[in-house]
């Protein structure tokens, strides 16, 4: 009778043994697999700060450039125009860069196509002006009475960026979320770790 009560206390305590040990490892492979999912959010988190920092790099060459050219026919001086080549060209490899940080998502792509297309049709008629005014040097009135159609211009790519911005905050604000929810639940499996090694 003594004997069976000690094989019961033991096999009580093997299997209580058991249990903790499994919920145990059971917390550890979730707070692992938690971590993993917040270092992919993070990683996400970043990536959407990458598009906006491109996306606000593009509008501040192509002000730029329009400040280079502007300068050009004020003061024809070609050095500027250097300057505006310049910008060109970093405005074009930040687009490349967007290009390539959007590639998983088809509604900023699309909307890239729309900003490219908004920032073609500036340039073209930057360039036009540009080709008028190397004709003769001289600023004609004609040059001046476009400058609302240049603001339109220059107005329809600052929506454009705007509302890819606001994409990019949009997923910003759920991946942020993602993370929060992830870290509550790793501060919950460390809790239920502690308590299950304190109650072994």
């Amino acid at each position: 009778m003594v004997k069976n009560f000690f094989d019961k206390i033991a096999t009580r305590t093997r299997l209580g043994f058991f249990a903790a040990v499994f919920l145990l490892l059971l917390s550890y492979i979730l707070t692992f697999m938690s971590t993993r999912k917040v270092t992919t959010q993070d990683y996400w988190m970043n990536h959407t700060n990458e598009v906006i920092h491109n996306l606000d790099n593009i509008n501040g060459f192509i002000t730029r450039c329009e400040s280079a050219f502007r300068g050009y026919l004020i003061t024809d001086d070609k050095k500027l125009m250097s300057s505006y080549e310049r910008n060109i060209r970093k405005k074009d490899s930040s687009f490349v860069q967007l290009r390539s940080l959007t590639r998983d998502n088809k509604i900023q792509q699309k909307n890239l196509d729309t900003l490219h297309l908004l920032i073609d049709q500036k340039f073209l008629w930057i360039e036009n002006i540009i080709a008028d005014y190397s004709r003769n040097h001289k600023v004609f009135s004609s040059l001046l009475q476009d400058d609302d159609e240049g603001m339109i211009k220059t107005k329809n790519i600052e929506d454009q960026i705007y509302k890819m911005k606001q994409e990019e905050t949009s997923l910003w604000n759920q991946r942020s979320l993602n993370v929060s929810r992830y870290s509550g639940l790793i501060q919950i499996l460390n809790i239920v770790s502690i308590i299950i090694a304190i109650l072994l």
